[in-house]
């Protein structure tokens, strides 16, 4: 799946030709840092998308659950390799994972949410 670059503050990259759109694991890559950083309720055709940081944001079980299954249910991506989770005492939250991707590579993403 092909899809449309964006730059380091989040917004659509324009006026570059070819190189403004990701492709094979950069795409997944960007697919999974997106849907990972979404609020759910912010989408407004599907208010189901999106990870539940108001409930979930004091179990750390519940939260590695629902990221998991966001991870698993991106396209392209056909396993977990590896997974790490932190819950900070100030509420962030960190995660590290190795996901292995149809295209028989590894992708791996270090995200604070």
């Amino acid at each position: 799946m092909r899809v449309r670059s964006i730059d380091g503050t989040g917004d659509w990259v324009f006026g570059t030709g070819l190189s403004a759109y990701k492709d094979l694991n950069d795409s997944v890559q960007q697919r999974l840092l997106c849907r990972l950083k979404e609020w759910n309720g912010d989408c407004w055709f599907d208010i189901n998308a999106g990870v539940d940081f108001v409930n979930y944001s004091k179990n750390q079980d519940l939260f590695d659950m629902q990221i998991k299954a966001i991870i698993l249910n991106t396209d392209d991506v056909l396993q977990i390799t590896s997974y790490q989770s932190t819950l900070n005492s100030d509420r962030s939250f960190s995660i590290e994972f190795e996901v292995q991707t149809r295209f028989s590579q590894s992708v791996l993403l270090n995200i604070n949410l």
